[in-house]
């Protein structure tokens, strides 16, 4: 069992206990940074066929939201693996560890660029979108509500805040241009016609190709 003190503050991994389930581990960050960004790692279950991945650190911060989006002031990120997805260090190649590289590039995202996150941002790799890695085909990301989890799991209100989770999920290039000029909704539509779910699955199709 992984204790409160270990990482997170106590509301965090009480809320993440109640809706997800116990922990396995932690990828904690190496050393000290402005912001450091754990990695909470649920490993794939019988009741849960696939891994997930919440940042811890992200809400210590408040982003700095437009005036009418308060409520996203604090936020955390998710992002689902497939469970035949190496998680633990020891195990994972070079060309499989980029979704961790991420998960804390995004969590230190909004501080180091006095901006928000909110459902259906995008953010490409770069200008113009680079590949995410090495034997990689997407070139950014997408925020998503966590609509795996349990209606109750997306707001965190604690007695200072509120913390709402973003899923992270990985777009092709095509897929990230026609973000830039639709409602991502639209996107989900596409997803849902190809059955394309959150967990991620580098061989699945282009839905704008």
């Amino acid at each position: 069992m992984v204790k409160n003190d270990d990482f997170a503050s106590g509301e965090l991994i009480n809320h993440l206990r109640e809706n997800i389930g116990e922990p396995s581990f932690v990828n904690m960050e190496g050393f000290m940074q402005n912001i450091n960004i754990d990695l909470i790692v649920f490993e794939a279950n019988t009741n849960r066929n696939y891994h997930t991945i919440v940042t811890s650190g992200m809400s210590n911060y408040s982003s700095n939201v437009e005036e009418g989006y308060e409520e996203w002031k604090y936020t955390e990120l998710i992002m689902y693996l497939p469970s035949e997805w190496p998680v633990r260090q020891a195990d994972i190649q070079d060309e499989l560890y980029w979704p961790f590289v991420w998960l804390r590039k995004l969590g230190k995202f909004t501080f180091d660029h006095q901006t928000w996150f909110c459902y259906g941002d995008s953010i490409p790799n770069g200008d113009p979108p680079q590949l995410l890695s090495h034997k990689n085909p997407f070139v950014g990301f997408m925020l998503l509500p966590p609509i795996n989890e349990n209606p109750d799991f997306f707001t965190l209100k604690t007695p200072d805040k509120e913390i709402q989770f973003l899923v992270v999920f990985p777009v092709f290039l095509e897929e990230m241009n026609f973000l830039r000029n639709n409602e991502f909704t639209l996107l989900l539509e596409k997803f849902d016609d190809c059955h394309i779910n959150d967990i991620i699955n580098l061989q699945r199709v282009n839905v704008c190709e």
